[in-house]
């Protein structure tokens, strides 16, 4: 099987490798797409963080940071998060894709394909050659050694009539 861009930017990159295709759509990959808007982005901040009561009135994390208008100070940590997650999504879901399937990744669509028969072709074309080869060097060396047996045998004839002429 084989991996190629569809979608997104660099089409047409391939690789029989999914790994290498999902490493280069994740360095040309947009973490700005992950947005603090999101609700997901104040769960997210509540879950990996820990808020405080003051006067017995609880704060959550993602109140605490909206309030001082602080977002961005885990923003980056958020979007690195996220990009791995749909990085790790992405790549189980090519690990285990057929022939046929479309596999999203951010902007990216990488389209499962079957390899080229061409190849295969080739590489039968160039294995029929080494085999012609093969029994060509074959017929030559069964030649070679008729020809060497002719040679001792007429040398072994003309051994024997100069000993019976002599």
């Amino acid at each position: 099987m084989k991996y190629v861009i569809t979608q997104g930017a660099d089409v047409g990159f391939e690789s029989t490798d999914y790994v290498q295709v999902l490493d280069h759509c994740h360095e040309l990959a947009d973490i700005t797409r992950y947005d603090t808007s999101d609700d997901y982005f104040e769960e997210w901040v509540n879950d990996h963080y820990s808020g405080t009561t003051i006067e017995g009135e609880y704060y959550s994390p993602y109140d605490i940071l909206s309030r001082f208008d602080d977002e961005n100070l885990v923003l980056d940590e958020f979007r690195d998060y996220m990009l791995q997650s749909d990085y790790d999504n992405a790549e189980y879901d090519l690990r285990n894709a057929r022939v046929g399937y479309d596999v999203y990744f951010q902007d990216f669509i990488i389209t499962v394909q079957e390899e080229e028969a061409e190849e295969e072709e080739e590489e039968e074309v160039d294995y029929l050659a080494s085999l012609r080869l093969k029994v060509s060097n074959d017929r030559a060396f069964v030649q070679n050694e008729k020809n060497e047996e002719e040679k001792s045998r007429n040398e072994y004839e003309q051994l024997f009539q100069r000993i019976g002429g002599s």
